[in-house]
């Protein structure tokens, strides 16, 4: 929400069948994207490595599709600047 989306908790998350996910977040009234959140004490070491040198990380295995990670702050400043739809473009 803070980011401006329709979000909400799905309770339970873990235990659920009915519902994938921890978050869902909706477009139009209707459920759009499902947010897995995981939090670890050391498992993510790698990752945070590579963005002490970048704003932005693609990654992918081999066959899969790409990945992008990057620190809640990039993604915030990315969306406060990105044009909204019906705007004009302009240039840097």
């Amino acid at each position: 929400r803070e980011l401006g989306f329709n979000a909400k908790r799905v309770p339970l998350s873990g235990a659920s069948e009915f519902q994938k996910g921890d978050v869902v977040i909706f477009e139009k009234g209707q459920p759009r994207f499902v947010v897995e959140v995981k939090r670890r004490a050391r498992g993510f070491e790698t990752l945070y490595r590579f963005l002490e040198r970048t704003d932005l990380l693609f990654l992918r295995a081999d066959r899969k599709s790409w990945l992008v990670c990057m620190e809640l702050e990039t993604l915030k400043k990315l969306l406060k600047n990105a044009p909204r739809a019906g705007a004009k473009e302009t240039s840097i």
